[in-house]
């Protein structure tokens, strides 16, 4: 696996108009200055591997322009199209493919408004589904994709706008308190195949009972949701952080244009950052509390946070070494530590590249409900069983590992991250575009 480390460049270049300014940024690290008035773009090969979803090939393109007093850019465009490879014994499947554009612009209506707008596509053949709360059994290894995997299609658009409410100039980075306002539009479809434990437990919730309160959501739907919190800025700077942090309190709102899928999700995102040892090395910490209230849909019950959905607790962005959806539940908490440290920097073909090093701590539950009870599910051989909803109050899952770093240019990072957790047995590696957080 580690074979797939190391993403071969196309073509990357640096664009400097004829009337730029003298050069007045550095780099703490290296000492080079950097001209304030810059174009970078990137263009690469989005070669990527995930334990999860397999062996991944597409193509990612960036495109940041720099401005003087413009922080972090003044505007930024990232174009992606992916495909997910994997073996399942009987040949290669595409287990996922996403497509998607990203615009970031900061500086809008005299420098306090930032837009931020997706359009995508997403399709994953082997989203998981192990059942409902912390304690929902894992199937046999030789029978857990059978069980477990369920295909979902996922088109989605959202526009954030962030309102600056207060902000302090600093030398470097920011001081800034921010108003989140936004919207999502997502449409859900599932397949999953008979005898699986999204089948079974989607056939027992049609017929009402206890579990019909807490699967909802499994035929096709589409989803709107309101989002609105606050943002709370003290970065040194947005990519590859090393100082200050940058906390989330959000309020998601669906009004239920199909089944009635009437929620609200409450999110609590705080994120810290320490340098020291000559600004190498860098604690990063972030802490997770995510709770969801009322008809939720049963894609939401494994994901995260408002301005930025994720999924978790599990995969690569939250709890490296637990597989991605393992598990599902209207609360969560989830708590990661990593240790950074900036190796070298070195030029090739005219670009600055920076390599990095991290060990990192992962831990993180769920929930399924705010009452822990038992609740009748269907077994596959037509039979019932009763087991329990979640574990105890300590029944955290761990992730453990290392994991490195490349840095091109300000704005664009490649990750690649080995975790194991103890607590399942369970092994998950990671590369990927951009830091966890």
């Amino acid at each position: 696996m580690l074979g797939w480390w190391g993403a071969v460049f196309l073509t990357a270049w640096t664009s400097t108009p004829p009337d730029a300014p003298s050069r007045i940024e550095s780099d703490a690290l290296s000492g080079e200055e950097l001209d304030p008035d810059r174009l970078e773009f990137g263009l690469l090969p989005a070669i990527s591997y995930n334990s999860d979803l397999g062996v991944g090939v597409g193509a990612l393109a960036t495109l940041a322009r720099f401005r003087r007093n413009a922080n972090p850019f003044d505007w930024r465009l990232e174009l992606l199209t992916f495909f997910s490879l994997r073996d399942q014994g009987e040949g290669i499947e595409v287990s996922q493919q996403s497509h998607s554009a990203r615009l970031d612009k900061p500086g809008l209506w005299g420098g306090r408004l930032r837009l931020e707008a997706s359009l995508g596509y997403f399709e994953q053949a082997n989203t998981g589904y192990y059942g409902l709360g912390s304690a929902a059994p894992s199937p046999p290894e030789n029978t857990r994709a059978q069980l477990t995997q369920v295909r979902r299609i996922t088109p989605e658009a959202s526009v954030n706008l962030r309102f600056r409410l207060w902000s302090r100039p600093v030398p470097v980075g920011k001081r800034r308190l921010e108003l989140l306002v936004g919207t999502r539009v997502r449409y859900n479809s599932f397949e999953a195949p008979e005898g699986s434990r999204f089948a079974l437990d989607q056939a027992q919730a049609r017929t009402g009972g206890e579990l019909a309160r807490l699967f909802r959501g499994s035929e096709d739907h589409v989803l709107w949701l309101l989002v609105t919190g606050l943002l709370f800025d003290t970065r040194d700077r947005e990519f590859d952080s090393r100082s200050g942090g940058f906390h989330e309190l959000s309020l998601r709102v669906s009004p239920g244009v199909d089944e009635s899928l009437e929620y609200a999700g409450l999110a609590g995102i705080g994120r810290w950052f320490l340098s020291f040892g000559h600004d190498r090395l860098t604690l990063a910490s972030q802490t997770v509390v995510d709770a969801l209230f009322g008809d939720v849909p049963i894609a939401a019950l494994s994901a995260f946070g408002g301005q930025r959905p994720l999924q978790g607790p599990g995969g690569g962005l939250s709890l490296r070494g637990v597989p991605l959806q393992r598990f599902y539940g209207k609360l969560k908490l989830m708590q990661s530590l990593e240790l950074r440290a900036r190796l070298f920097p070195f030029r090739l073909g005219g670009q600055r590249f920076l390599v990095g090093a991290l060990a990192f701590v992962d831990a993180g539950r769920v929930w399924g409900d705010y009452e822990n009870r038992s609740i009748e599910v269907l077994l596959a051989d037509g039979g019932a069983d009763r087991r329990r909803l979640d574990g105890g109050l300590g029944d955290f899952e761990l992730g453990l590992g290392g994991g490195l770093r490349l840095k091109w240019g300000e704005t664009f990072i490649i990750r690649a991250d080995l975790g194991h957790t103890p607590t399942l047995g369970e092994t998950g590696f990671y590369i990927d575009i951009g830091d966890t957080f």
